[in-house]
């Protein structure tokens, strides 16, 4: 979603990948979904399953793409001066840059989410603090570049030796706190209620945010660096979709059940929660086997996936706000209230929310993209 992840292109240099493009616009929209979900759908817990076990994959994939893109690059002492400059620095100048807009943003009369304090600014300003809120993915990935030369080299280091015991228990020790250990703290506590405090005692990311999620990041990029490899390709296509179609059912039951338990830190475990996790991956590689099929598509419809793929960090950025306003008239039309005692109008209504959200913040990032500066260093694109 930033700095060569807007472009689509393979490191390779080789022609722009649809496909890619078709992930990271579906990501786009399965994030707004998330986000707007709780308000619409919670009180219809298989709709709500559904769609928000949809949104967890938003993130997951824009982290795949990310180690599908970013980690097999060589990280010479030619590539690392042009990588801190063209995807390091225009990350951290957004961060600050979004951080301040959305402190200012927030004080808009239709801003419905909790409060952004002057005092949390500054602390996610000069990374001593956590943001609280949606603001978490861009520290994050801020992490996950900043230490990705370093996990460049050990991931190509554990491909090329795979044989050596190490190689395997490094990656043992990755899935297990990453995501092993997660999933069964949220088995007990969100689906079983029985509540024993399990926690990672390691953290596996380089420079990873440890707000939800924690170490299961750096197994997202991985993910998408073996997929970049290869690896999954020996996996039949039929495994593949009966895999990601039953962890997702599994991702869709326990979410509604963790909610109803008011399991701390739910969020967290739907990124690390293993179905999350196997679900992406296939639903990644699955996508990318249909890269013939995609290029069958329209032009025009391509293009517009192609724009999808180049506003999607300003989208993530602004459609927060768009939301509130959406709300809004939501709540004084009465819409919401009708729709949700009447579930077959709530699913168009809530359809219809999450289109609207996305084209209103999609046009406001075209706008905002016509100057420049905030096209290269607010919006990402180039």
């Amino acid at each position: 979603m930033t700095g060569t992840q807007a472009t689509g292109e393979a490191p390779s240099g080789s022609r722009r990948s649809v496909a890619i493009d078709v992930i990271r616009t579906t990501a786009m929209v399965l994030v707004v979904a998330m986000h707007t979900s709780d308000r619409t759908c919670y009180e219809t817990p298989v709709l709500y399953g559904i769609v928000k076990a949809a949104g967890a994959l938003g993130v997951p994939f824009f982290v795949m793409m990310t180690g599908y893109l970013m980690v097999g690059r060589t990280y010479d002492d030619e590539y690392l001066d042009r990588f801190l400059r063209n995807n390091l620095l225009p990350l951290v100048v957004a961060l600050e840059a979004w951080n301040l807009l959305w402190y200012l943003l927030g004080k808009l009369p239709f801003y419905s989410n909790d409060p952004i304090t002057l005092d949390n600014t500054l602390r996610v300003a000069t990374f001593t603090g956590d943001s609280h809120n949606a603001f978490w993915y861009v520290p994050l990935v801020v992490g996950l570049y900043l230490g990705m030369p370093i996990f460049s080299a050990a991931a190509k280091w554990v491909d090329a030796h795979w044989n050596h015991a190490y190689a395997k228990v490094l990656v043992g020790a990755l899935l297990y706190f990453g995501s092993v250990v997660p999933t069964v703290h949220a088995i007990l506590a969100g689906g079983l209620g029985i509540d024993w405090q399990l926690t990672s005692v390691y953290r596996m990311n380089i420079f990873g945010n440890a707000v939800w999620g924690g170490s299961v990041w750096a197994i997202y990029l991985a993910v998408g660096f073996a997929i970049r490899g290869g690896h999954l390709r020996r996996v039949r296509t039929g495994a593949l979709v009966v895999a990601g179609v039953a962890c997702f059912v599994m991702l869709a039951v326990y979410i509604p059940v963790s909610s109803w338990r008011d399991m701390a830190d739910s969020a967290g475990y739907d990124y690390s929660f293993l179905p999350t996790v196997v679900a992406a991956a296939c639903i990644f590689e699955l996508t990318l086997r249909g890269e013939g099929r995609l290029r069958r598509m329209g032009e025009r419809v391509q293009a517009l996936v192609r724009e999808g793929a180049a506003v999607s960090f300003g989208v993530y950025m602004t459609h927060l706000f768009v939301w509130g306003a959406v709300w809004g008239f939501l709540k004084l039309s009465g819409l919401i209230a009708f729709a949700k005692s009447h579930v077959l109008v709530l699913i168009p209504v809530y359809v219809a929310t999450v289109a609207v959200v996305t084209a209103v913040s999609w046009a406001i990032v075209r706008l905002v993209g016509r100057i420049p500066w905030c096209r290269r260093w607010l919006l990402l694109m180039k």
